[in-house]
C-alpha cells in the first residue's frame, strides 16, 4: 500500500447511511434473539421457529442487499492501483478471508 492510500475518508452523508444500514441489522438481529430467548427456548441453535425468522429478517428486508450497498460505498474509496503484488488496496485487504463452506466441501 502507498503511503497516500493509508487513510480513507468518507462523506457525512455515507457514514449516516451506513451507520443507519448497520444500526437497522443489530438491533433487529438482537430483538429476534431476545425474543426467542425470552420465550425459554434452551438451545437457539436447534430451534426451527428461531432459524426461520432469522432466514425470514434476512430474506424479507433484504440484508444482504443492504450489506452490499455498504460494502461499495466503502470499496469505493481504495485506490485500485496494482502494487508489485499486482493487486490493489481493497483486494489486499480482502485476500485472506476464510469464507463460510458448505459442510463437507471444506
Amino acid at each position: 500500500m502507498r503511503i497516500e492510500n493509508e487513510e480513507i475518508s468518507l462523506s457525512r452523508k455515507d457514514v449516516d447511511a451506513i451507520l443507519r444500514e448497520v444500526e437497522f441489522i443489530l438491533v433487529s438481529l438482537g430483538r429476534l434473539n431476545r425474543h426467542y430467548e425470552s420465550e425459554s427456548i434452551a438451545d437457539l441453535a436447534d430451534c426451527e421457529d428461531y432459524c426461520a425468522a432469522i432466514t425470514k429478517f434476512i430474506d424479507s428486508e433484504r440484508v444482504t442487499d443492504r450489506l452490499a450497498k455498504m460494502r461499495m460505498i466503502i470499496s469505493s474509496k481504495f485506490d485500485d492501483t496494482l502494487g508489485d503484488d499486482d493487486m490493489d488496496d481493497l483486494e489486499r485487504v480482502l485476500d485472506k478471508i476464510e469464507f463460510w463452506e458448505r459442510p463437507g466441501d471444506v
